[in-house]
């Protein structure tokens, strides 16, 4: 994969839409793309952007089997869109 497809964390993260709402708290997602991590590793995931009164967070999740959600140890460095779906 080419270098300039890649989209570093530093600079943005994926579009969000607005998840959930409560408090002084909201919760936004991205739609699934693909990340790349500090160690190298790469998965399809979806980052969840928590925005309360004096903090913003940014964590990435997976799917495993059978559709469980798991965090993303490794620090996230990079994203990238995924491709279309192929059709024959």
């Amino acid at each position: 994969m080419s270098k300039e497809n890649w989209i570093p964390c530093k600079e943005r993260y994926p579009e969000m839409h607005l998840l959930s709402e409560w408090s002084n708290c909201k919760e936004y997602d991205s739609d699934l793309c693909l990340v790349q991590t500090s160690k190298h590793g790469m998965f399809i995931a979806e980052c969840i952007k928590t925005v309360g009164k004096d903090f913003i967070s940014y964590e990435w999740f997976s799917y495993g089997t059978g559709g469980r959600r798991m965090k993303v140890k490794s620090k996230v460095i990079a994203w990238m869109p995924l491709p279309e779906e192929y059709v024959e």
